[in-house]
């Protein structure tokens, strides 16, 4: 990807005629408690229309998830080196994102990971949804607020992700799990051509001892079984379960900028499991697990918010 800043926000260059949706998202989790922080920076355009900037916030408990989402015209990309989006007075940096309820740093050095294997993709008009783990694995500082409480994420670790498009696939999967020594980070998609969808394509790295496999890519069969709770997954001779209790979904409906939505659930406190040819490499509750799809979620109620 050398020359390609995959960091850099698109939103700015898009034409007043082109629809179009940008996301910058972090994920911080407890290492010794099912808790989580989910944080979505977003841009989402109608054709004909100024972007709207979004900020969406879960924070995952020991009693649940706790969604709120607020929404501004007043958008742009900050100043200063490592500035990524400011969604009013929300802003995220490569290293830091600051609002009135929260304030949170976070270090580490894993080299930023490109979901679609080649890259003149990222510029292509297909696919439609482009993905990038800027950050794949970071440990945090500082804390958030909730309900009033100050919350230390000192010591938790997550990432920071990047995405952008003309439309959401017709169906997707987003799974995310790390160890000590091990990270498996995959996206997987359906895209609809026509009147049919394709089969699933799954892009995705398997991290061990700081050696990386790509996982899928154009032309890999993949196996799916999926779940609003979990899902099973088998590409590149591997096999990834995951699953995510019914009280720690939460559910939002992401509107399609050319129109239409998708319904999506969510989990920041999932569990996974990733089965090599020689090892089973597990996260109890750390583990991100999102589906978007067209049906209404049957076992969690949808949030009161959409895009934009």
């Amino acid at each position: 990807m050398s020359g390609m800043d995959l960091a850099a926000a698109r939103f700015p260059r898009v034409g007043m005629p082109e629809p179009f949706y940008e996301s910058f998202y972090l994920t911080a989790y407890d290492p010794e408690a099912p808790r989580a922080l989910w944080i979505r920076h977003t841009v989402w355009k109608a054709p004909g229309q100024a972007p709207v900037g979004s900020v969406w916030r879960t924070w995952f408990d020991l009693d649940g998830p706790h969604a709120d989402k607020w929404s501004t015209p007043d958008l742009g990309t900050g100043a200063g080196a490592g500035s990524l989006i400011c969604v009013g007075d929300a802003v995220l940096a490569s290293d830091r994102a600051t609002a009135p309820d929260w304030d949170l740093t976070w270090e580490g050095d894993d080299p930023e990971f490109a979901h679609l294997p080649l890259p003149f993709l990222y510029d292509a008009p297909l696919p439609r949804t482009k993905s990038v783990s800027l950050r794949p694995r970071v440990r945090f500082a500082g804390e958030v607020r909730v309900d009033g409480r100050a919350i230390d994420l000192t010591g938790w670790t997550g990432m920071l992700g990047h995405n952008w498009g003309s439309e959401h696939a017709e169906r997707w999967i987003w799974l995310r799990g790390a160890g000590p020594d091990w990270l498996v980070d995959m996206v997987l998609g359906r895209i609809r051509v026509g009147p049919v969808s394709s089969p699933w394509i799954a892009n995705g790295v398997l991290e061990r001892g700081g050696h990386r496999t790509r996982l899928g890519g154009l032309g890999r069969r993949v196996r799916v079984d999926d779940h609003e709770d979990g899902c099973r997954v088998r590409v590149s001779g591997i096999d990834v379960d995951v699953a995510a209790p019914t009280d720690t979904l939460v559910a939002w409906t992401y509107s399609d900028p050319t129109g239409g939505h998708h319904n999506v659930v969510h989990s920041s406190v999932a569990g996974l499991s990733v089965r090599t040819g020689d090892a089973t490499l597990t996260c109890e509750h750390g583990a991100t697990y999102e589906i978007g799809r067209r049906e209404a979620p049957t076992i969690t109620a949808m949030q009161p918010f959409t895009d934009p």
